[in-house]
């Protein structure tokens, strides 16, 4: 009898994993925005506020209808301007976060397939104010949460594609933790933030250059 299982659970094994497709992608992220205002002779540089986001990915396709993987999401912000007395200011915001996910695909039209993706995410944030020569750094903070949303995907050849999130449809929820161990007593602050939204006028973001692809082995 022990025999038999041993068999089964190996050929179960081997089943899976000739039926599994690895793939690996990921999301690249850039933006900018600054500029200046003029009155008369007189020329203001407005802040310039740069952004950058990379997310690779690596997963297994069980099937046609069923993937599960790992996301890694690595980001920055960096606001830099003159404040009211003239002095130079940087404000810098780096991030982290791992996603395990799994995906559910609904509708197939030939290349063009849609599906909807629930992942986890642990993560944490650090974030600094610099005035002149002076640097301070915020407590670093925390967080935990979920994430569920519709994407799609369009196969260029049988290993390449492209995808994108579907930003009509969103269900989120974040909790955040800062300790600002420097303060006596200790200060915690803590954050829930919980997400539910439905936006037909916001199917796609175009508010920043990004590509999505992913690779089939």
């Amino acid at each position: 009898m022990k025999k038999v299982f041993m068999f089964f659970v190996l050929l179960l094994a081997t089943s899976t994993a000739l039926t599994a497709q690895v793939f690996v992608g990921g999301g690249l992220g850039f933006s900018s925005d600054g500029g200046k205002t003029t009155t008369g002779s007189t020329e203001i540089k407005d802040p310039t506020t740069t952004s950058f986001s990379f997310q690779p990915t690596v997963g297994y396709f069980l099937n046609d209808k069923f993937a599960f993987g790992l996301s890694l999401a690595i980001g920055g912000t960096n606001i830099s301007g003159v404040n009211a007395l003239n002095q130079d200011y940087e404000n810098k915001t780096t991030s982290w976060s791992v996603f395990p996910f799994a995906r559910y695909y609904f509708l197939t039209f030939d290349k063009l397939s849609f599906y909807a993706q629930g992942s986890l995410m642990f993560g944490g944030q650090d974030s600094s104010v610099t005035v002149g020569s002076t640097t301070t750094n915020s407590p670093y903070v925390a967080k935990i949460g979920f994430n569920v949303f519709p994407a799609v995907q369009y196969c260029l050849s049988d290993n390449l594609g492209l995808f994108a999130n579907l930003n009509f449809l969103s269900l989120n929820y974040t909790h955040s933790s800062q300790k600002d161990e420097d303060a006596n007593p200790t200060v915690t602050k803590e954050t829930d933030s919980f997400n539910f939204g439905v936006n037909a006028d916001n199917v796609l973001s175009t508010s920043a250059f990004t590509i999505g692809f992913f690779y089939k082995f």
